[in-house]
């Protein structure tokens, strides 16, 4: 069947037997236009479902230029951060504002205020300790925290709605009919802990009411040497389970589980390694989950089940919520949660009672 043409405003003048500008001078409520007239183009108008095409309105931005802070680890082919940051270079390119990256080392070992006024606005990736807060509060530049948290609640952030998807890798294996699941985290900071306490509420939910048992938490053994930003940062993507994972499966730590929930999936692969190399297989023997979706997840052997979180949607959701707060004056400060779902590979398996 052949397209209807849309009603034009020529159409329009011809049918009620006045000229364009009439027509137009009706739509824009113009009190040149008698009454008899204003009646018979408006029952024209809406008879034919005329729709007025909208103009296009340039809205110039408040910004042109973007400092991007991070670690050294956005050099990583493989971490979220790197994800993260390919996706805000699109959509700042996108809208014609330039990106510089600054490594936080960097700004550490510089004049903080000399480096600060290269940029018009800040972007922080994935660090929120209080002496780099306190530092951008004293540029008094607007600022926007990725997958970072801000006790004063002075900055807004995005972030992935981590309790969420830790509530969903336990829902999802309980699914699969595991009952003795177990989690590896490491509470060192807030948007790793709402993870686990989102999947100790699908155990609350279950019925069990001591889900802390069910927890394995690296921070005892990264807090060790008592300097956190030193011990993280030499300790790699998956938090040093590398270090401490192959003792606590000799151990007989996961001895008592069929399934294993790991904080993100630099961790899971660790663990799976680790597993296959003491003769475990997963997931025949024991099931594996992740977080994040980092892009070697699907890659690894077996690829990797896990939790995917938008990298592009926080990227497109950072940039908007950071012109707005410029365009209010700062006055509103919001944290925003991205949606998180569930990526079914081939690490976990339903699980059948021998």
């Amino acid at each position: 069947m052949a397209r209807k043409n849309k009603t034009t405003l020529a159409d329009i003048a011809k049918m009620c037997g006045v000229s364009k500008a009439t027509v137009s001078r009706v739509i824009n409520q113009s009190e040149l236009v008698s009454d008899e007239v204003v009646k018979r183009v408006r029952e024209a108008l809406h008879a034919n479902d005329y729709r007025r095409k909208q103009p296009k309105i340039n809205i110039p931005m408040p910004v042109n230029k973007i400092l991007v802070l991070g670690e050294q680890d956005l050099n990583s082919p493989h971490s979220f951060f790197g994800s993260i940051l390919r996706d805000l270079k699109q959509q700042c390119m996108d809208l014609d504002i330039s990106i510089e990256l600054l490594f936080r080392s960097q700004l550490l070992i510089s004049n903080t205020e000399q480096v600060l006024t290269r940029a018009q606005a800040i972007i922080v990736l994935g660090m929120d300790d209080d002496e780099l807060l306190e530092r951008l509060r004293s540029a008094h530049l607007p600022v926007l925290l990725i997958n970072g948290y801000d006790p004063k609640m002075q900055f807004p952030s995005v972030t992935p709605d981590y309790y969420l998807g830790g509530q969903l890798a336990a829902d999802y294996l309980f699914s699969l009919g595991h009952k003795k699941i177990k989690c590896i985290t490491a509470n060192i900071k807030p948007t790793l802990y709402q993870r686990t306490e989102g999947f100790k509420r699908s155990l609350w939910s279950r019925g069990i009411t001591s889900p802390d048992s069910s927890i394995i938490d690296l921070a005892p053994y990264i807090l060790e040497t008592g300097n956190l930003s030193e011990d993280v940062k030499h300790l790699g993507t998956d938090f040093g389970a590398h270090k401490w994972i192959p003792d606590m499966i000799r151990d007989g730590v996961f001895s008592d589980c069929t399934a294993i929930f790991c904080i993100c999936d630099m961790v899971a692969m660790t663990l799976i390694e680790a597993l296959r190399t003491q003769g475990i297989r997963v997931p025949d023997d024991i099931s594996v989950l992740g977080f994040d979706d980092v892009d070697i997840a699907e890659l690894s052997t077996p690829p990797l089940t896990t939790i995917r979180t938008d990298h592009k949607r926080i990227a497109k959701v950072a940039i908007h919520n950071l012109i707005q707060s410029i365009n209010e004056g700062g006055d509103t400060v919001t944290r925003t949660c991205v949606s998180v779902s569930l990526v079914k590979r081939l690490t976990c398996r339903e699980y059948k009672n021998a």
